[in-house]
């Protein structure tokens, strides 16, 4: 967990230095294990998110704005009862534990003065946010903890909270030379990591890694198979790590290890030394824009299961449709056949009689060659010439429906790839909720009571070229739609990656885009769309007037005429 005993420290710095003396204005539940208390102070109004979740327990001042519950849960009623107006005297952090307490200054039931402390507890799934008068005994909890669940450790109304166990560690920044070199001999069976992580408090992965790094040594090493040199190397690693703690020579970054992993500490990892990384003013402004990115991954991961489920089961169910919708065109296709065996027949029923199972002819279609014509024996000549008649027409029909049915098919298809590709690139749960209501509309999912209606504008994205050019493109089937049709003006140039789903792109300048602009609006076409790993990426681009709305009506479809094509590197 990156949120540890070093961020938890500089997060208690932070509020101490800054927000002491801040009286509690408005407090909410934003979700069922998350608050966000309104504060102002002489400098000005700020919010402090803190959150029990499981995934994301964490607690710092927010700049984000959350939607509010239309009915207060009982826990924000409580703290409001207790804390609303009160001031906040001091945050104080449990040892050198991933866990904190708020002390408030305000007034008890009979408008005496009172501290109350509002201890958050960063634990994983067991993360909690507890509300205690100035006797230490609990008034409320978000996550009430009774002795069915937990015999060693009740969080319940009316009793005295205990402090989260630290078991047998110990806090790093407490630890010298001498001590470090004692509990290295008392654990020397013990891998250099586990004995990091199992004796001392409130340690990450991040900085673990960061104290091996740094000592430049294996953390599968054990530590009675240290040499002196490698020992010292370790001690002096470890020491150096939380002096720079203790001295507050915090440095607030975010790392970026991949497309879809980042890290962060309130010290620097020099692990990631090498790696892309944004520094940020405060551990509050950081811990902000990370987990602000964090949910919004996780809500459009989790919202866009259900999506991605149904997609794939519509375009498992069109592709056998249309598998089997060619099979019977080219059984239709042989239709021919069934005509020339029913003329056949017509041409010689006095040759042929009841109850036969076939019969040679001439047929006069192929040079008079002998040809066998199959026969029902239940049927007279006539029946069974009729009976071939009404089989070629049926097939005749068949066909032109077919040919309807597949082109249908094949636009169908064609759409659910092209939502496809949109929900793969979305970065952004308001384009996700387009493409949720888009669904909706063409009836391929119901609406969850839970979502709230439909947005009421269309997002648009755009990049300037220069100071007369603009390059509009959309990220999903309403956008591209809204871009094409809504923005985009007759003889803006309009573009498309050749045979993947994509956005559609619009270039809106004084004039014909000069032959740089093309090229800078085709990446971004290939950027978007389902080629964009590819390293040479076709374009077709024409004007807005020759690209018309696809006859399926399908949202996001297009056909375009009088096209040009361009090859971009990516």
């Amino acid at each position: 967990m990156s949120f540890d005993a070093i961020v938890t420290r500089a997060l208690t710095d932070e509020f101490n230095n800054n927000y002491i003396g801040a009286r509690v204005d408005k407090i909410y539940q934003t979700e069922k294990d998350e608050i966000m208390i309104n504060m102002r102070s002489k400098d000005g109004s700020f919010k402090v998110l803190v959150s029990a979740s499981s995934n994301n327990p964490r607690f710092y001042v927010s700049k984000i704005s959350k939607e509010n519950p239309s009915e207060a849960p009982l826990f924000s009623m409580i703290l409001r009862k207790n804390l609303s107006g009160s001031k906040l005297v001091k945050v104080e952090q449990f040892g050198f534990d991933r866990a904190a307490q708020f002390v408030f200054s305000g007034y008890n039931e009979f408008h005496e003065e009172a501290l109350y402390y509002l201890v958050v507890e960063i634990m994983g799934k067991y993360s909690n946010i507890v509300l205690c008068n100035e006797n230490h005994k609990v008034i409320d909890a978000i996550k009430r903890v009774s002795t069915v669940m937990s015999s060693k450790r009740e969080i319940e109304p009316g009793l005295i909270y205990e402090r989260p166990p630290v078991f047998d560690r110990v806090s790093p920044i407490s630890v010298d030379e001498e001590d470090l070199k004692n509990m290295m001999t008392n654990n020397a069976d013990l891998e250099l990591r586990d004995f990091l992580m199992r004796s001392f408090l409130g340690l990450s992965t991040e900085i673990a890694n960061k104290i091996l790094f740094d000592a430049a040594t294996d953390d599968k090493n054990l530590l009675k198979n240290l040499d002196e040199n490698d020992a010292n190397k370790f001690i002096s690693s470890f020491i150096k790590t939380f002096e720079e703690v203790k001295e507050k020579n915090y440095s607030f970054n975010i790392y970026k290890l991949s497309e879809r992993k980042s890290a962060y500490n309130a010290i620097s990892l020099n692990q990631y030394a090498s790696l892309e990384r944004e520094n940020f003013s405060s551990i509050s402004e950081l811990l902000d824009k990370y987990y602000y990115e964090k949910d919004q991954k996780d809500r459009i991961t989790q919202r866009s299961q259900n999506m991605r489920h149904t997609i794939s089961a519509n375009l498992k169910r069109a592709k056998n449709k249309l598998q089997k919708q060619k099979e019977e065109m080219l059984e239709s296709a042989n239709r021919e056949a069934y005509k020339v065996y029913a003329d056949l027949i017509s041409s010689n029923i006095h040759k042929i009689s009841k109850g036969l199972k076939e019969i040679k002819l001439e047929n006069f279609y192929d040079n008079m060659n002998e040809i066998s014509v199959p026969l029902d024996q239940k049927l007279s000549a006539v029946q069974n010439a009729q009976k071939y008649y009404k089989r070629y027409q049926k097939m005749k029909q068949r066909e032109i429906v077919l040919e309807n049915q597949i082109e249908n098919t094949e636009d169908e298809i064609n759409y659910l790839e092209l939502v496809s590709d949109a929900i793969d690139r979305t970065d952004d749960v308001k384009n996700l909720d387009e493409i949720y209501f888009e669904l909706i509309k063409n009836n391929y999912i119901k609406k969850d009571k839970k979502i709230k209606n439909k947005p009421k504008k269309i997002a648009i994205h755009s990049i300037d070229y220069d100071d007369t050019s603009k390059v509009y493109y959309g990220k999903n089937n309403l956008q591209n739609e809204y871009i094409t049709f809504k923005v985009a003006d007759k003889n803006d140039v309009w573009m498309h990656v050749k045979g993947f789903p994509g956005s559609h792109v619009v270039i809106k300048s004084g004039g014909y885009p000069s032959d740089e602009l093309l090229v800078f609006a085709a990446k971004i076409a290939a950027k978007n769309s389902k080629a964009k790993d590819s390293n040479k990426v076709d374009v077709d681009f024409t004007t807005r007037k020759n690209v018309k709305k696809h006859p399926s009506g399908k949202t996001g479809l297009v056909n375009y005429v009088n096209f040009k094509t361009i090859t971009v590197d990516l």
